[in-house]
């Protein structure tokens, strides 16, 4: 609260429009499990919390976002995999990033399978992104193709880790790394 009355002595602001854009992207996505199965996600207020923090929050000399590191720590069955994959979607194909490179990571590639796999089921279950978004099998990647994005899983164990042009990282199990 302090910060939306000072932030710009401090050289940030706040946007609402852009935090209330990634939060209504998430009611393009389907739940892909559970009791909710095929109903659209709608997340809770910690979850908009979180989203309306990282993607709202920006920097008054250049517009980019204020966060750009989030550690996310919640118990088990409380939507994180679903807030994770459809923020790996929407870093993809909403953010307006051209040539956005979203990657999945994990120490081992099947353990960075997990997000992917979970972003494209809920990718899946959404009539507006399956026409915006490919899946390339033989690539294990969603891509973009009107701006050249793409969405793919990464373990230490691959062999394309340097020289990457990161635009979202989505790293599972850090105690690991």
């Amino acid at each position: 609260i302090d910060d939306l009355a000072h932030g710009a002595e401090r050289g940030i602001y706040f946007d609402g429009r852009r935090a209330q854009r990634v939060i209504r992207f998430f009611l393009f996505l389907r739940h892909v499990d559970g009791e909710f199965v095929g109903q659209p996600v709608v997340l809770q207020p910690w979850q908009q919390f979180v989203l309306a923090m990282v993607f709202g929050w920006r920097r008054i000399d250049n517009g980019y976002r204020r966060f750009r590191t989030v550690y996310l720590s919640v118990a088990r069955k409380n939507g994180k995999s679903t807030m994770i994959g459809g923020v790996g979607l929407y870093l993809l194909d909403a953010d307006n990033e051209p040539s956005a490179r979203v990657y999945a990571v994990a120490t081992k590639k099947d353990q960075a399978l997990e997000i992917w796999e979970g972003a494209l089921k809920l990718m899946q279950k959404s009539p507006a992104l399956k026409k915006r978004i490919r899946h390339y099998k033989h690539k294990t990647s969603l891509v973009v193709e009107s701006t050249m994005s793409k969405f793919v899983p990464l373990g230490r164990d691959s062999s394309t880790m340097d020289g990457l042009n990161v635009h979202g990282w989505l790293v599972d199990e850090l105690h690991a790394h």
